[in-house]
């Protein structure tokens, strides 16, 4: 971004893989020192052309080429505030609510919401740590099933619950997940109609398990946004959750705005 709206060629060395750009994939130039028999010799470098760029990144790096993948979203975001959620589900849960009249507050429009592609990713405290620092305001969720794991991981970077982060879902057997929010109506259209997959979710074949839980969740999403309409009751925990966001980005938007008038001296 500096390098764009200052018309000018920026140079860094780095071994962080979240300094890559991911924008222009072809502004990333790898250099390895070429050896022979265990000698280093000449600097060359390596191709990272094609869709497959990451691969040898990763590779030198000793990380896992589909992390980037999941990464992607975070980084080619510019907006100041951002709603991080687990998956592409989940964002287009609160786009949705966001773009749509269904009975409760919309999602702040100045809001951007991006997937950070699973729990795994917090559990990564340096990329939460660049993230928080790429943003002027950053709030989270994720789902209740696994908050023991996540919220460990974002206490050690001083992140609170509520202030910083909530889980989504309800302390109810399958419930605890974004989907446990959803008015009961839904739940029971699908599961009604999906016998087969509900049966799975019981499989002792993890596989098996996984595929059937994403199955439903993508047919959950769909009946919420059939265009049916909700009473104020069925949507009481959807509210709550966008309800608790909102004055949380509005809270962060203030502490922003004094910490920037203080720099600048301006009252």
């Amino acid at each position: 971004m500096l390098a764009a709206d200052h018309g000018i060629q920026i140079i860094v060395t780095t071994h962080s893989p979240y300094m890559l750009n991911q924008e222009d994939p072809t502004a990333n130039l790898l250099l390895c020192r070429a050896t022979k028999r265990g000698k280093p010799l000449h600097t060359e470098r390596v191709d990272t052309s094609g869709d497959n760029w990451m691969a040898p990144f990763a590779e030198h790096l000793g990380i896992d080429a589909g992390e980037f993948a999941t990464w992607r979203p975070l980084f080619s975001s510019h907006e100041s505030k951002v709603l991080l959620v687990e998956g592409p589900i989940d964002q287009q849960y609160f786009e949705y609510i966001q773009q749509n009249d269904i009975g409760i507050d919309r999602l702040r429009g100045d809001i951007e919401v991006v997937p950070y592609g699973g729990k795994d990713t917090l559990k990564n405290t340096l990329l939460v740590q660049f993230v928080l620092s790429k943003f002027d305001n950053v709030f989270i969720t994720y789902d209740l099933d696994c908050k023991q794991e996540v919220a460990a991981a974002l206490t050690r970077l001083s992140l609170k619950e509520k202030a910083d982060h909530i889980p989504l879902g309800l302390n109810q057997s399958g419930k605890d997940a974004i989907e446990g929010l959803l008015p009961a109506t839904v739940l029971s259209a699908v599961n009604g109609r999906e016998t087969d997959l509900v049966m799975q979710l019981g499989s002792q074949n993890s596989k098996d398990r996984r595929k059937a839980k994403d199955e439903l969740k993508k047919k959950y999403l769909a009946e919420f946004q059939n265009g049916q309409q909700f009473g104020v009751n069925e949507l009481k925990h959807l509210s709550a959750a966008i309800g608790h966001i909102n004055k949380r980005f509005e809270k962060l938007n203030k502490r922003v705005h004094r910490t920037r008038c203080s720099r600048t001296g301006d009252a």
